[in-house]
């Protein structure tokens, strides 16, 4: 399976794993091509690493910087997003012959253990999206208003105009 895996990887990214690049997109790609291949094909390091003539420890780097890449990089979630749904139908495929063995209870909860995954995909990039809207929220408006002006223009205009403003609404409110 993890040939099968190296193969879509490939022809989804255009990239050959074996060719050593330190290119962010390609390292972006091997640690796709490591996270499928230890999830789905569930291989050992050793074996994912020798899979595309690396050392074990790349394999481990690559994975426990995983998760910051998917919360950080557009550019990987966007890997990761394309060869997702080719890796997943290729594990389908290859479960079926085990999946037809399956008492009905049995076909069930795989089904179900299958759309909860696919849901929670979901729900983490939903995740993403509500997380870089309320960063680009995060400012007041009064915060981005002021983006990019001098502290001091800031600070005279509080002082002196708006100072002003703000005393003669006062008065005309309360008379």
């Amino acid at each position: 399976m993890i040939e099968d895996i190296k193969k879509i990887i490939e022809n989804t990214t255009g990239i050959e794993l074996k060719k050593r690049s330190r290119v962010e997109r390609n390292v972006y790609i091997r640690c796709v091509y490591f996270k499928f291949c230890r999830d789905i094909a569930g291989g050992t390091m050793t074996q994912i690493a020798k899979s595309i003539n690396m050392d074990h420890s790349t394999v481990v780097h690559s994975l426990k910087r995983f998760e910051d890449y998917k919360k950080y990089s557009k550019e990987f979630n966007t890997i990761y997003s394309k060869c997702y749904s080719k890796v997943k139908y290729l594990e389908r495929i290859k479960n079926i012959e085990t999946f037809m063995t399956y008492s009905v209870e049995q076909k069930e909860i795989h089904i179900l253990k299958d759309k909860y995954l696919v849901a929670q995909k979901e729900i983490d990039e939903l995740k993403d999206k509500v997380k870089e809207l309320e960063q680009k929220n995060s400012k007041g408006i009064i915060e981005s208003l002021t983006d990019g002006i001098p502290e001091d223009r800031i600070e005279h205009f509080k002082n002196h105009q708006l100072k002003s403003f703000l005393l003669m609404e006062r008065s005309r409110i309360t008379h």
